[in-house]
């Protein structure tokens, strides 16, 4: 019989994904409150991060580049680099794994006070 309410499963959660998220009223407060929680407050982290980045970044290339570009050049260059190239990258992988982190925290102390097993 499972192979008869398997799809049937299917198709309610796909009917469910297509259909839920259009209705703005409902969703709207939550899909704001989870831009807020994994965008605006991941700010200080990708700030720091950057800065990191950007400092290792600049010395690396003067170091390699040293002799044959001007100083403020490399200065230029670095800041196009890391804005264009690397910033974008980082930041997806920061707030990718921040949150990740966030919602596996979550759901292991949702495990250790028995939250989920209620829920089954």
């Amino acid at each position: 019989m499972k192979f008869v309410t398997a799809p049937g499963r299917y198709v309610l959660f796909l009917a469910k994904s297509i259909f839920i998220p259009w209705d703005i009223r409902r969703t709207w407060p939550r899909l704001v409150e989870q831009l807020y929680i994994h965008g605006v407050s991941a700010f200080p982290v990708i700030l720091l991060a950057s800065v990191f980045v950007g400092l290792t970044t600049a010395v690396q290339t003067s170091y390699q580049l040293m002799g044959i570009v001007p100083k403020y050049f490399v200065g230029m260059g670095v800041s196009r680099m890391v804005l264009i190239e690397l910033a974008p990258v980082f930041t997806a992988f920061l707030v990718a794994g921040r949150s990740a982190s966030s919602m596996s925290a979550e759901l292991g102390a949702m495990r250790v006070s028995e939250q989920i097993d209620a829920l089954t």
